[in-house]
């Protein structure tokens, strides 16, 4: 299974003890995300490294990377108009034109990107209950 994961789950896999992580490690999903997401959690590093005891930064980084693959915006910069007219909050429209260009369903525990309908989006919740 595809997926395109949002910041939230990413620090979520950022915490190996984490039921994302465990999810992760023990399925084979593909998991894709916008290359901005690097950035939001640079922003908060300090923050995600004291949750996830892990030694520093760059083992969470490593650790993320390992799972996820980050798409350059170049790629589905294209979908950000359909995007945009199909959400309320403009922060997860990469999230939304991503999808729209790969296909995939979104794993996300936000529930305003359920205003749209034009792609699926599963929680945590729903991840569990499809692989279980």
């Amino acid at each position: 299974m595809k997926f395109v994961v949002d910041a939230n789950i990413l620090f979520a896999l950022a915490n190996p003890s984490s039921v994302t992580s465990k999810i992760i490690e023990n399925y084979d999903l593909t998991l894709i995300a916008p290359d901005f997401c690097l950035d939001e959690l640079q922003k908060h590093a300090e923050i995600i490294v004291r949750k996830s005891s892990l030694m520093d930064f760059a083992a969470v980084l490593r650790r993320i990377r390992s799972f996820v693959i980050f798409i350059s915006v170049d790629e589905y910069k294209t979908y950000f108009h359909e995007a945009a007219k199909a959400l309320s909050d403009k922060e997860d429209i990469p999230y939304l034109a991503l999808a729209l260009k790969t296909g995939c369903p979104i794993w996300s525990n936000d529930k305003q990107l359920k205003e749209q309908s034009g792609i699926t989006i599963l929680t945590t919740e729903d991840i569990l209950n499809l692989i279980l």
